[in-house]
């Protein structure tokens, strides 16, 4: 009887094993008990789902990152600068040739006529230039005048003619006819204010010259002289003015 019992323990064993083989094969496996869902309906996000910022944290990639503006200061108005004054602009090329002339004729220029024109060549030049007259018409006249401004008696009074061209500022109107010629006032000069006086005088004539325009070749340069001083006076500077163009022209 006892090994009746132990054969029958040997079947059962047996045929537990080929029910699980037989299990594994027709690939069944024990059911599993359903997991809860643990989902709340106060829940944001759906459940089973990985956010972005996890999502790039489980790869060890850092989330993008805003930017940080850069403060960058408005531009502040500037102030507007002054124009520059003009620079003091000399032919020195022409004035060496002027020289260069004077110096060989002994008869009619001195030493201190020259050295006159060196100093005021470059005012004359520029003067004569703005009002349309020969540079050396002006230089007649402050030559008679003031003796290019070395007479201190031409600069003492206080009325009537005064200054290097001895003009009746009462009578002329001549205020602005300096204008534009500012950057003369850095040029070499007897007196601070020759530039001015000079201006004054060319404007003086130029506009005597106009009034007699209608009279043939110089005779309107002839009369401005007479009328600014005298006609003696006139005529005689006349005459230099026509005796300096043959030399200069």
């Amino acid at each position: 009887m006892k090994q009746e019992r132990n054969i029958a323990r040997g079947i059962k064993v047996v045929g537990g094993l080929i029910f699980a083989s037989n299990m594994l094969l027709s690939g069944v496996s024990s059911p599993r008990p359903a997991k809860e869902n643990t989902f709340s309906p106060t829940d944001s996000s759906p459940p089973n789902t990985l956010s972005i910022e996890n999502f790039l944290s489980s790869l060890e990639i850092d989330p993008p990152q805003t930017p940080t503006p850069v403060f960058t200061p408005s531009p502040q108005p500037t102030e507007a600068l002054p124009s520059p004054t003009p620079e003091p602009t000399v032919d020195y090329l022409a004035m060496s040739k002027v020289i260069s002339e004077m110096q060989k004729r002994p008869d009619v220029f001195s030493k201190r006529v020259i050295e006159d024109v060196e100093i005021y060549y470059p005012i004359y030049k520029a003067v004569g230039d703005k009002y349309g007259l020969k540079w050396y018409l002006l230089w007649i006249v402050h030559e008679a005048e003031s003796t290019a401004s070395i007479d201190p008696k031409a600069f003492e009074r206080t009325t009537g003619p005064v200054g290097a061209m001895q003009i009746n500022l009462s009578y002329h109107n001549v205020d602005h006819a300096g204008d534009g010629l500012e950057y003369l006032a850095t040029l070499l000069q007897r007196h601070p204010n020759d530039w001015k006086d000079i201006a004054g005088g060319a404007s003086i004539l130029a506009r005597s010259i106009k009034n007699y325009s209608y009279l043939h070749k110089d005779l309107p340069i002839e009369v401005a002289l007479e009328r600014y001083a005298s006609v003696r006076a006139g005529e005689y500077r006349f005459a230099i003015y026509e005796e300096y163009k043959k030399i200069f022209d």
